[in-house]
């Protein structure tokens, strides 16, 4: 393994979307930027404090749902929407981002209690 430069490390590229099979189609995901992930990470932190940890799932989607090319498909005006579908529909996708973005499962649910 070589050691990286400066340059050769900030190179390194986001890792391409992972496809998620829903029965109507197919959905991606993608991995968060660090700043996404702090941006994410500060806003459960809010909800929690707050009493109002509610539609940690749709939050999940909306920052990491993409098309195969990383794009993101939804912005924070689409929560209420995401949140209103499903579970069903939801629950893979989210499954899906927590994996591909080292998220622990239990830490969200802990969220979600609070």
């Amino acid at each position: 393994m070589s050691i990286l430069n400066r340059d050769a490390f900030l190179a390194i590229k986001r890792p391409d979307p992972v496809a998620v099979n829903l029965p109507d189609g197919v959905i991606h995901v993608r991995v968060m930027t660090a700043r996404e992930r702090e941006q994410y990470e500060t806003t459960i932190r809010k909800k929690t404090e707050s009493g109002k940890a509610d539609d940690v799932r749709a939050e999940v989607v909306q920052r990491c749902a993409c098309d195969a090319d990383g794009n993101l498909l939804f912005t924070a005006a689409d929560l209420p929407l995401l949140a209103d579908l499903p579970f069903t529909v939801i629950n893979p996708i989210f499954e899906a981002a927590t994996t591909a973005n080292s998220m622990q499962a239990n830490a969200v649910e802990q969220a979600e209690k609070n």
